[in-house]
């Protein structure tokens, strides 16, 4: 498999994506599932490993949602709204379509009307795409963690820019914190424990506007295990108001789960589950293999 490609770079290899989009936005639905059919046939023909196939079949319906449907919602000049009760509505609102009702008012788009509704159902089906793929956006009392991860080679740096720093332990009004410790608290409960903070230089040599870097030895509960490492992190002044990012090389060998975050994974690893079924639904169209029952 090619290394160092995007989605739609890997998936354009075998399909006219222009095409595809040409052919929903004109309303030709079957032009579009035809083109996504024989791209299909071309990679499960030449994809003979199971786990290839099973990564491009991934890449497709992702290319095909977040490249082809958003471009069509773009295109037809509406968004769909952001909040879990309006996917719900969504969600609903197909299945009344699906049974040969028409869609009602709901306001889970921007363009609300059950024409415009009916025709990104049409889209959606001709797409192979699942109204569950839109669920995107968990329950407003669902505690989400603040942190993201990227990969640099083989090494994952964790940035947590979100949190709201409910109580520093007079860090931010200490005028030289050098070799103290301070115990952080966010607004979700979180601890920062930082021992034996120093002001060190950003990384990259750059000059960091209106803050200041530090680095400590510490833990983070719920995002960390208990072993201490470097955290980095920066304390950013603007306008009166304080702020904090930190950073850390990730360990999640180490981490515990934290009670807090618990409904939250539950609902990502449920979503990562419909999508895995999904995936291998739209596989099976194309090998005849069977897809896994719940």
């Amino acid at each position: 498999m090619p290394e160092g490609m995007n989605p739609e770079e890997l998936i354009a290899r075998y399909c006219d994506l222009n095409a595809v989009f040409q052919a929903v936005y004109h309303k030709k639905y079957a032009a579009a599932s035809a083109e996504i059919k024989r791209a299909m046939q071309q990679i499960t023909a030449e994809q003979t490993e199971q786990e290839d196939r099973e990564l491009l079949a991934n890449c497709f319906l992702v290319v095909l949602q977040y490249d082809v449907f958003y471009r069509l919602l773009d295109a037809i000049g509406c968004e769909l709204t952001e909040s879990y009760d309006d996917r719900a509505a969504m969600r609903a609102d197909y299945e009344c379509w699906k049974r040969g009702d028409t869609p009602g008012d709901t306001a889970w788009l921007t363009k609300p009307h059950s024409a415009v509704k009916i025709r990104l159902f049409k889209a959606i089906d001709a797409l192979s795409l699942s109204v569950s793929d839109f669920d995107e956006i968990p329950q407003e009392d669902i505690l989400i963690p603040k942190l993201q991860k990227k990969t640099y080679g083989n090494f994952e740096m964790v940035t947590i820019a979100d949190a709201i720093i409910t109580d520093d332990g007079g860090l931010a009004a200490d005028p030289d914190p050098s070799g103290k410790d301070y115990t952080l608290t966010d607004a979700d409960g979180v601890r920062y424990h930082l021992h034996n903070v120093r002001k060190t230089r950003v990384p990259g040599g750059l000059r960091l506007a209106g803050g200041t870097h530090f680095t400590a030895d510490g833990w983070i509960e719920g995002y960390t295990g208990r072993q201490t490492r470097e955290i980095e992190f920066d304390l950013l002044r603007e306008n009166g108001t304080v702020s904090y990012v930190f950073s850390y090389g990730t360990d999640d060998a180490e981490a515990e789960p934290d009670p807090r975050f618990a409904a939250y994974e539950a609902w990502v690893a449920q979503r990562i589950e419909n999508r895995r079924r999904h995936r291998d639904a739209f596989l099976a169209e194309f090998t005849g293999a069977q897809p896994e029952k719940s």
